[in-house]
């Protein structure tokens, strides 16, 4: 039961993650797209 919580905390974590890399990088994008114009 532990090891099943362990890793729902653990894709919880993970998403969180890649939801902030994802958000860095449309950033990045949007910063370039507007430097182009």
């Amino acid at each position: 039961m532990t090891i099943i919580v362990n890793v729902q905390i653990l894709i919880i974590i993970f998403g969180k993650k890649l939801l902030q890399c994802v958000a860095f990088f449309m950033d990045l994008y949007s910063l370039s797209f507007v430097q182009q114009y």
